[in-house]
């Protein structure tokens, strides 16, 4: 599996699953690095779970008590990936080639699909 499929994957289980309960971007994944995500019976996500995260790959999130968005991106890649629960799957969030995916992943705001 390559890094973009593995970003799609993450992000597509994210957008099915994942979020905590908060109005700002939250990490859930951090150049590989997992964070618990904690559920809240008031937002999108209500199980808190651990995501498996690839090397490398930032995932960051942000939900309302109806959606949850995420963006995705590689240290080793050229391009960031968003998502919603919302439906549409998971997009290419630039048309062109970036210098720092993983550090552009971490922001992400509920409503825009992912991609801000």
């Amino acid at each position: 599996m390559n890094k973009q499929s593995k970003i799609l994957v993450m992000g597509g289980v994210l957008a099915l699953g994942a979020a905590n309960a908060n109005a700002a971007a939250t990490a859930a994944c951090a150049l590989g690095v997992p964070a618990t995500v904690a559920g809240n019976p008031t937002s999108f996500i209500r199980d808190g779970f651990t995501p498996r995260c690839s090397a490398n790959v930032t995932v960051y999130f942000d939900q309302n008590a109806s959606r949850v968005d995420v963006h995705g991106g590689s240290a080793k890649g050229m391009h960031t990936f968003g998502g919603t629960s919302e439906g549409g799957g998971v997009v290419q969030c630039e048309t062109s080639s970036m210098a720092t995916p993983a550090t552009s992943a971490q922001t992400v705001t509920v409503g825009n699909g992912g991609c801000n």
